[in-house]
């Protein structure tokens, strides 16, 4: 193996998720379930249910919301998803929400009903949670390194918006966490500051789009759209459960509500186009550029192949020919009926799939002697 081979080999690593992550986020699927059933289907007996009591219901089921998406999340890394690159970026989004909720607990500490056992979950899950999450995508990071290189590649401009999208709600969370009384007078419904913090804390799940700035992976950030569409189509049915709380004379009301509607539909067209994506082949994928296809009457060489490894044309064959007899005459009829029934080359989605499973390596291990001359 060559130095290159060997720094390669560590940078992009086995791209595994770790078998403790698999367990953390299994352990965290009870919590999250039990939460969100409380907070969204009982949104009024928060006082009796929960840590503390929210009377704003709208935030009751926002904050449900996202633990609906941390269900879908976690319960894809427990089961389904087998490449770290693929979750790596929501555990930082989680990291980040967990050390905010934490943070909020203990500053508002006196709100809580202490004498619930809800909040003491509440509090042992925010208070060790966000050591055990960055623990957890430190370890699997080291081991499993930036991931393979394969799969579609998003657009500049979904990129971008994406990353657009996911600042300004990392900011407008970033803003009601630090300056809560500044943000209440102008939200569509009512909050306390410790309720804007804990809605602060939800935005900032948003930084997880800041990744398609410096990683235009759609495998990277498809489990993440996924995920937004399961917390947005909740906080639309919650908004209009509690139409009544919305105050329609704030600006602010529409806006959101535009936003996240443009980001429901957004998200789905993209999920749409990204899916036809691979099986089109068009471009957009990692790897060398393919390579030009060699024409003429006499169709590809062995030369040209072995010059293009990735070529989309497949390598025929030329018809055997018996050695008891002769070719015919050039000119001759029986000339024109051989030229007439050689081989061809075969369609460009045959000639991409061949080309692809087999590679270069297939005619390498064969002798010279051993692949008969293309027709000239």
């Amino acid at each position: 193996m060559t130095t290159y081979e060997a720094s390669d080999r560590r940078t992009v690593g086995n791209d595994r998720i770790l078998p403790y992550v698999r367990v953390l986020s299994a352990v965290i699927v009870p919590f999250l379930v039990l939460a969100f059933v409380v907070l969204y289907v009982f949104p009024g007996e928060t006082g009796r249910l929960f840590a503390w009591p929210i009377k704003a219901t709208m935030t009751s089921m926002m904050l449900a919301s996202a633990y609906l998406g941390g269900v879908y999340f976690f319960t894809r890394v427990a089961l389904r998803e087998r490449k770290w690159h693929r979750v790596g970026t929501g555990f930082v989004a989680v990291a980040l929400f967990a050390t905010l909720l934490g943070i909020a607990t203990v500053v508002h500490w006196p709100l809580f009903s202490h004498d619930k056992l809800a909040f003491w979950l509440w509090a042992g899950l925010y208070l060790t949670t966000p050591f055990l999450v960055v623990g957890g995508w430190l370890a699997n990071r080291r081991r499993a390194g930036r991931g393979s290189a394969d799969g579609p590649l998003l657009d500049l401009l979904p990129a971008r918006a994406i990353g657009l999208v996911g600042g300004l709600a990392l900011v407008q969370g970033i803003v009601l966490f630090v300056a809560p009384a500044m943000m209440i007078p102008l939200w569509p419904w009512p909050l306390t500051p410790l309720t804007a913090r804990v809605i602060g804390a939800i935005f900032c799940l948003g930084c997880a789009g800041r990744t398609t700035w410096r990683d235009r992976r759609w495998t990277s950030i498809s489990l993440l759209i996924d995920v937004s569409l399961v917390m947005i189509v909740a906080i639309l049915i919650a908004a209009v459960r509690a139409r009544s709380e919305l105050d329609p004379g704030r600006p602010l009301t529409w806006l959101l509500a535009a936003g996240f509607v443009a980001v429901l539909a957004g998200a789905i067209r993209l999920r749409q186009v990204m899916r036809r994506r691979p099986a089109a082949g068009t471009p957009g994928r990692f790897g060398p550029p393919e390579a030009p296809r060699t024409s003429g009457p006499a169709g590809p060489t062995r030369e040209s192949a072995r010059r293009s490894p990735r070529s989309t044309t497949v390598l025929r064959r030329s018809p055997k020919v018996s050695s008891t007899k002769r070719m015919p005459a050039r000119g001759s009829s029986s000339w024109a009926g051989l030229r007439r029934h050689r081989p061809v080359p075969a369609p460009t989605a045959h000639r991409w799939f061949c080309a692809w499973a087999t590679g270069p390596a297939r005619w390498s291990r064969r002798s010279p002697s051993s692949v008969s001359a293309t027709s000239t």
